[in-house]
């Protein structure tokens, strides 16, 4: 409950953050920066305005046109030309018009060390009247401002723009004022929210948190449901990953259980018979012995197995890549075969003279594994080693006509010790994890390997690898 409660606030600690930190942001942005936005935007509004003015300026009805762009952009507009000097306005009291010759002077020198234009922002002036004294001024208004905007035509062609830059003062207290409201209102929905997401969010997943933890004490069962998407997708991932944590473990309990019953199997051959032959010397025959070497050398086999299949892997064995004959390999391994097999049917069907890249003593021992499995399962039934062009490739096949494996079988049988009758047979040639060995030195090499196989018709064990140009 405490832990809830802690990632309720944590999660309602950040969002806050976050959401005042943004409102904050919104604040500066607009109390300091509007009255510069809106200037610059006024200052781009009269620039518009002299592009428009100079395509109108051979117009018959140019004065027209003057008088309606000053009333369509609130400003006072001023064409100089040796023949005319135009003035429009739909103001009263316009600086323009009351320009002297110096000041014209002076904004058309700046617009040309400008490059052709110039604006500037000038206080308007405010009319005092002191009525005791009769006196009558002008005084600089700081609250309001004008925009002149000064344009280099030609030699004898100007133009002047004058637009009034209305005061913020009164926009940025609305603003302001309507920030302060909104800022509430955002402030008690994030908190809302937040209350409704940890009912939604933060209790699922501590719930998932604590079935996770159960993982750890061999609890593999999860019923919990989720009622948030994410929520819902993490509970499935963790019920899947309880599901392969379930079968690793339970490969691992099967693993020992296989290992032990075929280090106990050959170790009490190996000791009935030792204990026989010291009981019973007429039983030291040259049968019973070569029974213990082959007990003892079935033993050896397994544990070379095992520690093959640990470093394979962890990826602790290195390939010795080279180039090789694999025509001439598989025949060898075939001879070899006739020699200790005399019972097993095998025939070689191989094209000549196929060189591939590879560590040939890992692929020698894949194949092994391949024709130690046919024979455990084809009841002295045909095997045929197959080696075949297609194309760049060469498919490299051991096949049987034994029992064969169901469909639902097959993904598993690389898998170490796993058996598709559920129950261990003591293997009468190999460990019994040849599959899972080769599995891995044919992954190491990156070659496409595969198993094709039909109930009661046999399975045909195949890798692929590209022929040496």
């Amino acid at each position: 409950m405490k832990k809830t409660r802690k990632l309720q606030l944590n999660l309602l600690l950040y969002i806050l953050l976050f959401v005042v930190g943004l409102l904050l942001f919104v604040w500066i942005f607009e109390v300091t920066f509007l009255q510069r936005f809106y200037e610059d935007t006024k200052v781009k509004e009269i620039k518009e305005l002299s592009s428009q003015i100079i395509e109108i300026l051979d117009d018959q009805q140019m004065e027209v046109y003057l008088n309606s762009l000053a009333r369509q952009n609130d400003a006072c507009i001023r064409v100089i030309d040796q023949n005319y000097d135009k003035f429009a306005s739909n103001r009263a009291g316009c600086q323009l018009n009351n320009l002297t010759y110096n000041d014209m002077y002076y904004l058309i020198v700046k617009a040309q060390e400008n490059g052709g234009s110039y604006s500037t922002l000038i206080n308007d002036k405010l009319l005092i009247y002191e009525p005791f004294v009769g006196n009558i001024f002008l005084i600089d208004n700081d609250n309001i401002k004008n925009l002149t905007y000064a344009q280099i035509v030609d030699d004898n062609t100007f133009i002047l723009i004058e637009s009034p830059i209305t005061p913020m003062v009164t926009t940025i207290k609305t603003i302001q004022t309507q920030i302060i409201y909104i800022s509430i209102f955002v402030i008690i929905a994030t908190i809302i929210l937040v209350y409704l997401l940890s009912k939604k969010i933060v209790k699922p997943i501590e719930k998932i948190d604590h079935a996770a933890k159960a993982l750890a004490n061999g609890k593999y069962e999860n019923e919990m449901t989720a009622s948030y998407r994410e929520a819902n997708d993490l509970n499935k991932t963790l019920a899947n990953a309880a599901i392969e944590i379930q079968k690793a473990d339970k490969a691992k309990r099967d693993l020992i259980s296989n290992v032990s019953h075929d280090l106990r199997t050959p170790l009490t051959m190996i000791s009935g018979y030792g204990e026989l032959m010291i009981d019973f010397p007429e039983e030291k025959t040259d049968e019973n012995i070569k029974i213990i070497i082959e007990e003892a050398n079935r033993l050896n086999t397994l544990v070379n197995d095992l520690l093959d299949l640990s470093k394979l892997q962890d990826r602790k064995i290195k390939l010795i890549i080279n180039r090789f004959n694999i025509s001439n390999m598989l025949k060898q391994i075939f001879e070899s075969y006739q020699i200790l097999a005399k019972d097993a049917n095998i025939s070689l069907e191989c094209d000549d003279d196929i060189l591939v890249n590879g560590d040939q003593e890992r692929l020698k021992q894949v194949i092994h594994n391949f024709i130690n499995n046919a024979i455990n399962y084809s009841q002295q039934k045909p095997i045929i080693i197959k080696c075949k062009k297609d194309d760049d490739m060469v498919i490299v096949s051991v096949i049987d006509h034994g029992e064969g494996i169901a469909k639902k079988d097959i993904p598993y049988i690389w898998d170490r010790y796993y058996k598709v009758d559920k129950t261990h047979i003591r293997s009468s040639v190999g460990s019994g994890i040849g599959l899972a060995i080769a599995k891995e030195i044919l992954e190491l090499h990156g070659f496409e390997y595969g198993v094709k196989s039909k109930l009661n018709e046999g399975s045909t064990f195949y890798f692929k690898l590209p022929i040496c140009k």
